[in-house]
């Protein structure tokens, strides 16, 4: 920098630096709706680059039940910090938690909210289900009001009171790979099921056998027995059947997201897991990347998948007790094991 007066001239230099303040952009976590037991990934971004030396960024959660980790390191040049957010399983109410992040001074905060309550919960009571006849409207405990139920009785198939628990509880009959004599329940809310499927991370349900490991194994075959199918417009998209195998193996068949996968009961375990008055606590869940199947609160068996988006129409539908009316009306493969506490949250 040169300034002149007159004749006179003087020079002088100056030297400006660029001081980053760190600030945090935003924060998001996704999902922001979570039911207990779900995680979120959370995000946040920052004005400027970390510098050389890096940064942290210290979080906190305002309820118990959210818990985070207590800080993330943000190595230099990083522009932002990823964590995960973790539901509790104890959550039994409506729970909103704020999770706030702050890098140096600056703090950003984000709500996430804990709901256990299901988005559709079938007990299976009588007072769902009061008329064990064909045509009987099903109304569901909780469901949206658009998803129209109804059970089907065929032939000498019928549907019977078989507690699980309390008085909970309902078995299908006859099975089979016939569905002349059958029974079933079926709701139909054509592409609507995909608010809830959609946006829905798992789903549960009890299944008490019928049979012990030794009794399956000597039904006719195939003694398949599905428990629930739900068909987009293409194919079958959420699912749970159970069978043995010609080599004696008893297994459990999982669906979800358009994808399938298989759990082999070990073996001398059978009648521990799935034998006959025992029952099963079955949960499936699922990410955009994978399909996991529970048991009794436990992981039993996961698939990795690739995104597919269903194909919800008018056709679709969503059967309990067989396997789904989109094959040959429905019916097939009714299920004799008793099916109560069906919920998806």
């Amino acid at each position: 920098m040169i300034a002149t007066a007159g004749s006179l001239t003087r020079a002088a230099s100056l030297t400006v630096t660029a001081t980053a303040t760190y600030s945090i952009s935003s924060l998001t976590c996704t999902p922001a709706r979570l039911v207990p037991d779900q995680k979120a990934s959370c995000v946040g971004y920052l004005s400027a680059q970390a510098p050389s030396g890096g940064l942290v960024a210290t979080l906190t959660s305002s309820s118990p039940d959210l818990s985070i980790p207590g800080s993330v390191s943000i190595p230099a040049s990083g522009t932002g910090f990823l964590f995960q957010a973790a539901a509790s399983s104890l959550v039994t109410t409506v729970e909103s938690a704020t999770i706030t992040a702050v890098v140096n001074s600056s703090k950003r905060q984000i709500v996430v909210t804990i709901d256990p309550t299901p988005k559709f919960y079938l007990k299976s009571n009588t007072q769902e289900l009061s008329l064990l006849a064909n045509g009987a409207s099903v109304a569901p405990s909780i469901a949206p009001s658009n998803w129209i139920g109804a059970l089907t009785v065929r032939g000498n198939g019928s549907v019977a009171p078989d507690p699980v628990v309390g008085a909970e509880g309902f078995s299908f009959h006859r099975n089979g790979g016939q569905n002349t004599d059958t029974a079933f329940i079926n709701f139909s809310a054509g592409a609507s099921f995909g608010a809830v499927f959609d946006n829905a991370p798992e789903l549960w349900f009890l299944l008490k056998s019928a049979y012990s490991f030794a009794e399956r194994k000597a039904l006719p075959s195939s003694n398949m027995r599905g428990a629930f199918e739900v068909f987009d417009d293409l194919g079958p998209w959420y699912n749970f059947a159970t069978y043995t195998t010609s080599s004696g193996q008893l297994q459990f068949s999982y669906g979800a997201r358009g994808y399938s996968g298989v759990y082999t009961v070990p073996a001398g375990q059978e009648d521990v897991v799935f034998g006959k008055g025992v029952a099963a606590k079955i949960g499936i869940k699922w990410t955009a990347s994978s399909i996991s199947l529970f048991i009794n609160g436990r992981l039993a068996a996961t698939a990795a998948i690739a995104p597919k988006t269903a194909n919800w129409s008018s056709r679709s539908a969503f059967t309990i007790g067989s396997r789904s009316v989109r094959i040959g009306a429905g019916g097939y493969y009714a299920s004799d094991d008793s099916i109560a506490e069906f919920a998806i949250r």
